[in-house]
């Protein structure tokens, strides 16, 4: 079979109709990148342009077909243009840019309609053609940014070499005037064919190589960000399979928080760590994450290497690698916060002068113990305890004798009562006790013992006045509870019933002695 320019034509407007497929995959997925929706646009304006020329064999439509052949080649090439400076981020001079190509048309458009002549069309279209290419490869070598020099400067040789060779049909057309017939078999016509079709293949992989590169420098920019904002986090972050917590990442502050190194970390799970204290922790965790898809705050316990344990505040959320979900959490070290937070928990429970719960603590631990008392059937006792005549001792040894005679009694019942047992100043000279499981002989028992250190201290030397004290017992029942409050009202009025038969008594003793 006996090749023909026609083949060729042929050749050229298939392989623009697979770069056609080509872009609109890559403007479709990567819609974001300025530039590809012009190098779709060139790909579109070279099959019409080179699907025209087979329409010239056609007397009725030669005219028609001769100013869209050309003009859309030309097109073609300054949308290519075009999107080479969009791609590469720069401002693209439209004004400029079309200037060239109207310049083009109206000298074609002249030499066909007013003055037809084949020569100065054929040569006005080399010579936009060079020159766009020309601009291209200027773009190519000096335009374009780091990410992809290497590519850039590829296609840019072959823009040069694409425009060296139409510099140099512009120079052979007037010495080989049948050139300007696009089906005339001749050395200049076949070279500019198969010019067409090597350089368009070309450009199209090195584009698309660009296109990679790029993506790939952003994703290692992204990678090296990723890791720069992991690795200066104070908090721990990890990247793990949501199936089996196999660890795939881990930053620096993970192994200064948990004791364990990235080499031991990477490619185990975090139950093959121990991280967890159970995997009931992990797992309720990881279905509360897969129900929201993302947690924000949530606290548990994790272990360290050396076996101790840190209270965490955990932030995930549920991203894919390669199709397979994965956790990626942010984990708090919160212990400082946890100390800070027991504290002034402490503080806001204790007495500052005694070092007794407060009303406050002794409420909130007393309610707490008469819950597990009526679950477990357990007797407690509860002692409302009452400081006599502190109005005297402060009247007569000023307030710091009467806070020494507080801490005095606050001393006594500690002695006296465990531990385990809720020791409390309420208020002002009022003190309470909730003993726990407690027998019938408790009450007696606890009343001597109580009695005996108050004699004990009010008989040690150098005194300056005698405790007395008020006291009134309430028992707990499991078999017929009461409430706290209902403890207290009984325990209260025992106290006053108490009270009110003590009268008279000697509470400055070495004050009154000669």
């Amino acid at each position: 079979m006996q090749l023909d320019l026609r083949t060729f034509a042929l050749v050229l407007a298939i392989t623009h109709l697979v770069q056609v497929m080509v872009f609109s995959y890559q403007y479709k997925i990567i819609k974001h990148y300025r530039g590809i929706g012009c190098w779709l646009l060139w790909s579109i304006a070279e099959v019409l342009g080179f699907s025209f020329i087979f329409l010239r064999q056609f007397p009725q439509l030669q005219f028609i077909s001769i100013i869209m052949q050309n003009s859309m080649i030309v097109l073609g090439v300054v949308f290519l243009y075009i999107g080479i400076i969009l791609f590469f981020e720069r401002k693209v001079n439209y004004r400029f840019i079309f200037s060239i190509y109207t310049a083009f048309l109206l000298v074609f458009l002249y030499f066909l309609l007013i003055d037809d002549n084949i020569l100065i069309r054929g040569i006005t279209v080399s010579v936009t053609l060079a020159i766009i290419a020309f601009l291209t490869a200027h773009a190519l070598f000096f335009l374009r940014p780091h990410s992809v020099v290497s590519t850039a400067n590829l296609n840019g040789i072959f823009f040069l070499i694409h425009a060296l060779f139409f510099t140099l049909r512009t120079i052979l057309l007037p010495r080989d005037i049948l050139s300007v017939y696009p089906y005339v078999l001749n050395p200049l016509n076949i070279a500019t064919y198969i010019d067409a079709i090597v350089c368009s293949i070309i450009w199209t992989y090195v584009l698309i190589m660009m296109i990679n590169q790029r993506l790939n420098a952003e994703m290692k920019e992204a990678k090296e960000e990723m890791e720069t904002i992991f690795n200066t986090s104070p908090d721990a972050a990890m990247i793990s399979r949501l199936s089996d917590g196999m660890i795939v990442y881990v930053n620096n502050a993970y192994s200064e928080i948990s004791g364990f190194t990235r080499e031991e970390s990477i490619g185990k799970t975090s139950l093959d760590l121990k991280i967890w204290i159970s995997r009931e922790d992990r797992k309720a965790l990881v279905d509360k994450l897969v129900q929201e898809r993302r947690i924000s705050n949530y606290e548990t316990v994790f272990q360290k290497k050396d076996g101790s344990y840190f209270p965490g505040l955990v932030s995930a959320s549920i991203i894919y690698l390669q199709n397979v979900p994965h956790m990626f959490s942010i984990t708090r070290n919160i212990t400082q916060r946890k100390m800070l937070e027991e504290k002034l928990r402490a503080l806001s429970l204790t007495d500052e002068l005694t070092g007794l719960q407060n009303r406050r603590g002794f409420f909130t631990l007393a309610e707490q113990q008469i819950k597990i008392a009526e679950r477990m059937k357990k007797n407690m006792l509860l002692f409302f305890i009452d400081l006599n005549k502190m109005k005297q001792i402060n009247d007569t040894l000023g307030h710091q004798g009467g806070d020494r005679a507080l801490k005095d009694l606050a001393k006594v019942l500690k002695e006296v009562f465990r531990e385990s047992d809720v020791v409390a100043r309420i208020g002002g000279d009022e003190f309470a006790v909730l003993a726990l499981d407690t027998s019938d002989e408790s009450q007696d028992t606890l009343t001597k013992r109580l009695y005996k250190h108050l004699d004990a201290l009010n008989s040690s030397k150098g005194r300056d006045y005698i405790l007395s004290i008020s006291v009134g017992v309430a028992r707990y029942d499991p078999k017929n509870p009461s409430s706290l409050s209902e403890l207290m009202a009984l325990a209260d009025s025992r106290m006053y019933e108490q009270k009110r038969t003590i009268d008279g008594e000697v509470l400055f003793e070495a004050h009154q002695k000669p």
